[in-house]
């Protein structure tokens, strides 16, 4: 059985292994950059989603904006639609 000690000083050789090969890294770059785009695309959903619910309903937008899902081509036409400030609607599929 290890000792708390051992422990800690495991956990803390893993941090600096993670901060001296992963956070400078090109990998933790685009990961922070992805992170950065998604957090804005959730706050103009959520002001867009605000400013239409008073007054229609807002459920569809809510589970295709806000909640997060897979980035399928799926998935992809149900995003905000800048052009309009608000959720773009469901479209079938061409036949």
């Amino acid at each position: 059985m290890q000792t708390t000690v051992a422990l800690d000083q495991r956990f803390l050789d893993a941090y600096h292994k993670f901060l001296t090969r992963y956070v400078t890294s090109a990998a933790a770059q685009q990961y922070a950059a992805q992170v950065t785009q998604a957090r804005r695309q959730a706050i103009f959903a959520y002001r867009a989603i605000a400013d239409a619910a008073r007054g229609e309903d807002v459920t569809d937008a809510v589970l295709t904006q806000l909640l997060p899902h897979a980035d399928t081509a799926t998935n992809r036409p149900q995003r905000m639609d800048p052009q309009q400030r608000r959720p773009q609607r469901r479209r079938a599929p061409a036949a």
